[in-house]
């Protein structure tokens, strides 16, 4: 970097407890229906969650990263918060979790499909014949024809 150019600064969003609960309750409840629509194999439905689901992850990051740097904020926060805090955030690694497994499972089947397409088309598109270079397979044996004669030759 050159004098001039600068490292982008990250926001800084002023947060509560009460915020990042709120968050993470709402972010949490988006992954379920996300991996339910997965589940289900409503992916359109799942792409229409994708823009909310970057703006409550980079608003949740902010709100953590403003709780990271002014720990005072704990420090002014009840018990009551601070459990509730504790619970919430159980219930979204256990909701996390479960997407994550879900997404797994959906990589695989796509990837099975993928590999099972390609295989189709590679079979399709081979000449029994010739390999790629143009020389004549030596074992190529044609099936046999079927054929029916109405005479005894």
């Amino acid at each position: 970097m050159t004098a001039t150019q600068h490292a982008p600064t990250l926001k800084e969003t002023p947060a509560t407890l009460r915020d990042i609960i709120a968050v993470k309750v709402t972010l949490a409840a988006l992954l379920a229906e996300e991996a339910e629509f997965m589940d289900t194999m409503q992916l359109t439905r799942v792409g229409m969650l994708q823009e909310r689901k970057l703006k409550l992850t980079g608003m949740l990051e902010r709100y953590m990263r403003y709780i990271n740097k002014h720990p005072e904020v704990l420090a002014q926060s009840t018990p009551e918060d601070k459990a509730e805090l504790r619970g919430v955030a159980a219930q979204f690694q256990e909701v996390m979790k479960r997407n994550y497994a879900t997404l797994l499972v959906a990589r695989a089947v796509n990837r099975s499909v993928v590999k099972c397409v390609t295989q189709v088309v590679t079979r399709r598109d081979s000449n029994p014949i010739y390999n790629a270079r143009g020389a004549s397979k030596a074992n190529y044996r044609p099936s046999p024809i079927s054929l029916t004669l109405n005479e005894t030759v």
